[in-house]
C-alpha cells in the first residue's frame, strides 16, 4: 500500500491532551466554538464532533465548484468528512459515500508536533504531502493529496509513530489531476494569512486550511467546506493564472497556521 509521509500534523486540541513537553493552547473563555476540555472540539452546529465521530458535509449548503468550461472535466467539490481521534496511534476517516473512479482526494491532517505520520487508504492510493509542514508552537499541519483514485467505498487512515491527537479532513474532488504550487505561514495575533502563491495555469482549485486556535472567519472569496471551533477547510476556484492569498480573522489573538495549495484542473 502506498503511503504518505506526513510530519506530525496537529491543529488544536485542549491543554489536557497535550504532551507535557509540547506546550499548550490557551482556551479563550467565551470564544465561539472553542475547543472543549478533553481535546475534542466543541460542537460547531455542523455535526457530531465526538472522538471517533464523523462530521460529513456535502458542500456546506454551498453550490459545488464548477468551471463551466466546455473542454475537459470541470472542477467540482464532491464530499468531505472530518474525524477527531484522541491520543491514538492511527485515525481512520471514512467517506460517507463511495468515491468515484478517477477523482482526487485531498487531506488535511494535524497531530502533535514532532510526530511522523503516514497516509494510506483502502484503495491503495498513492499519497504525497504537498504543503507543509506548517508548525505552530504545538502542532504540525499539512495537506496531502492522491490523484486518479480507484472508485468505491474508501477510508483514509493516518498512522503516527506514537499516540497523538489526530484532526483529519478527507475531501473528494472531480476534475483535478495534479498539484501545482503551495505556501504556508504561521503566526500569532488576530489577522492571519497564508502568504502569496502564484498559479502556473488557468483553471485551478485553491484548497486551504485556516488553522485557528480559537476559531475564526472564512477567507474572502473562499467557500467553507468544513467549519469547527478551531479551523476552517475551504476552497476557491481560480479560472485565471495569477497570484492569490488566503486570509482570515481569528476570534481573538492567538496562534494560527495557514497552509494553502493550488491544484490543476483538466
Amino acid at each position: 500500500m502506498a503511503a504518505l509521509g506526513l510530519g506530525a500534523c496537529a491543529l488544536f486540541p485542549s491543554l489536557g491532551d497535550l504532551p507535557a513537553d509540547g506546550g499548550g493552547r490557551d482556551d479563550v473563555v467565551g470564544a465561539p466554538d472553542a475547543r472543549s476540555d478533553g481535546g475534542q472540539p466543541a460542537d460547531s452546529g455542523l455535526g457530531s464532533d465526538a472522538e471517533g465521530g464523523m462530521d460529513a458535509m456535502m458542500g456546506m449548503d454551498a453550490p459545488p465548484l464548477d468551471t463551466g468550461t466546455d473542454s475537459g472535466i470541470p472542477i467540482q467539490f464532491v464530499q468531505i468528512n472530518y474525524v477527531f481521534c484522541g491520543n491514538k496511534t492511527s485515525c481512520a476517516a471514512p467517506f460517507t459515500n463511495p468515491v468515484s473512479a478517477g477523482n482526487a482526494i485531498l487531506v488535511v491532517v494535524s497531530a502533535w508536533k514532532n510526530q511522523s505520520v503516514t497516509l494510506t487508504d483502502t484503495k491503495m492510493s498513492t499519497y504525497k504531502i504537498v504543503v507543509g509542514p506548517a508548525d505552530d508552537p504545538s502542532y504540525r499541519n499539512v495537506i496531502g493529496a492522491a490523484f486518479g483514485v480507484a472508485g468505491g467505498a474508501n477510508t483514509v487512515t493516518a498512522t503516527a509513530a506514537s499516540n497523538t491527537d489526530h484532526f483529519m479532513w478527507v475531501a473528494e474532488y472531480r476534475g483535478l489531476f495534479a498539484f501545482d504550487v503551495g505556501t504556508f505561514a504561521i503566526g500569532n495575533g488576530v489577522n492571519a494569512s497564508s502568504g502569496n502563491l502564484t498559479t502556473t495555469q488557468s483553471n485551478e482549485l485553491l484548497f486551504g486550511y485556516a488553522g485557528y486556535w480559537v476559531g475564526g472567519s472564512v477567507a474572502p472569496s473562499f467557500t467553507a467546506r468544513s467549519v469547527t471551533g478551531f479551523g476552517v477547510v475551504q476552497d476557491r476556484l481560480v479560472p485565471e493564472a495569477g497570484t492569490y492569498v488566503m486570509t482570515g480573522v481569528q476570534n481573538s489573538s492567538s496562534n494560527w497556521a495557514f497552509p494553502l495549495g493550488a491544484f490543476k484542473g483538466q
